[in-house]
């Protein structure tokens, strides 16, 4: 089998500040066809993935830079300050104008993994629409959800998570430490001490790995890695969490083993699935 070339560096110049990325091999896409799915390539490793290459789209405006992957493309950013961005499919990281001035703000739609070269001079943040994460010298993960979720893995350091908006006002930033799991949902942090494994950032190396997570994050990840949108018609399978891994699955065994756990039936028509109770006669979106 021949090897493959090496993936190229690029550099994005604005303002004097350089940032430079380097592609990731995709590990999953999702045919538009009716019924028709695109998995993972089998299990050669990330090097031997069969998928089409697309490359993330680099926007400078001004200066800031916005940095964008293709559904099932991961990618790599090193922004000017020397930490390293990892990108999750379908997400999008706006780097602002100030940069690395007063303060070091990104914008995240999506899931990235963040090694943050510290800077007590100049404090790292990570906004979402509903949160901000500001590192304390650390090494994290944040995944966006449905209805504003954010889940935050520490792997290294500390960092603080609070919500944004009218929500900030009334709660203080929650710390997390290394091996801490916080997740925001509906402007309250939920803490889980010391719980963090490598699983939770398995998906930089290409696993989708999930325990007792909830359908928001799993709702969000098959977007973001298959391009699928998930349905639960029935609100008894709402509050339902999930635990399974996925490596070199095709998205409709993804999808089988979904349903298996929860305890449902899925329907799936294009890029729609529809999960509802067992024998509940689900039948295909209209």
């Amino acid at each position: 089998m021949a090897s493959e070339a090496p993936a190229p560096r690029l550099r994005v110049e604005s303002g004097g500040a350089v940032a430079t990325r380097t592609p990731i091999p995709p590990v999953a896409t999702a045919a538009r066809a009716r019924w028709r799915w695109v998995g993972f390539a089998a299990a050669a490793g990330l090097a031997a993935v069969a998928a089409i290459a697309q490359f993330r789209r680099d926007t400078v405006t001004g200066d800031v830079r916005e940095y964008r992957t293709a559904v099932g493309q991961r990618d790599s950013v090193q922004l000017p300050d020397g930490s390293t961005v990892i990108l999750a499919p379908d997400s999008r990281l706006v780097v602002a104008a100030n940069f690395g001035v007063d303060t070091r703000d990104v914008t995240l739609d999506g899931a990235a993994y963040f090694d943050v070269r510290h800077d007590e001079g100049h404090p790292f943040t990570v906004h979402t629409s509903s949160a901000d994460i500001r590192d304390i010298g650390t090494a994290f993960s944040v995944k966006t959800g449905g209805e504003g979720e954010v889940a935050v893995h520490v792997t290294h350091g500390i960092v603080a998570l609070s919500a944004r908006g009218d929500a900030a006002t009334t709660a203080a930033p929650v710390e997390l430490h290394a091996g801490d799991r916080g997740v925001l949902a509906k402007a309250a942090v939920t803490v889980s001490r010391g719980t963090v494994t490598a699983e939770d950032v398995a998906w930089t190396r290409g696993t989708l790995s999930y325990r007792d997570a909830s359908l928001a994050e799993v709702r969000a990840d098959l977007r973001r890695w298959y391009g699928l949108e998930l349905r639960v018609a029935d609100s008894a399978l709402a509050s339902r969490t999930l635990t399974a891994s996925f490596r070199g699955d095709s998205a409709a065994q993804v999808v089988r083993v979904i349903a298996l756990a929860l305890g449902a039936d899925a329907v799936q028509e294009g890029d729609t699935v529809v999960l509802q109770l067992q024998g509940t006669g689900a039948t295909a979106p209209r």
